[in-house]
């Protein structure tokens, strides 16, 4: 424990004197929260929308064989892309050959 007050003490202790708070200060705070507390706009929305959207995505991921459908595609569009380069090399070394 702190045995004697040091200068921020003395600093937080003799700031108290400067503040002069009017008196409807509280009433103009609620005000300000209130007014506040009634603006919505899609813009505040807009992390918790994208929250729940990407919720609602892993759930139907995740429920249904959708990401096997996903990883089935890419295996077929690999071996579809890996055989026409086979192809296409074979092919030209074909017409190398004859030309």
């Amino acid at each position: 424990m702190q045995q004697e007050w040091d200068d921020l003490d003395r600093l937080i202790a003799s700031s108290f004197d400067d503040i002069d708070a009017k008196e409807d200060y509280n009433v103009k705070l609620l005000n300000k929260t209130n007014k506040n507390s009634q603006r919505y706009t899609v813009s505040n929305y807009t992390p918790a929308l994208s929250f729940i959207a990407a919720g609602v995505l892993l759930i139907i991921t995740y429920a249904s064989n959708l990401q096997y459908n996903i990883y089935n595609l890419e295996f077929w569009m690999r071996s579809y892309a890996l055989s026409l380069g086979y192809n296409f090399n074979s092919i030209m070394k074909i017409f190398e050959r004859v030309i």
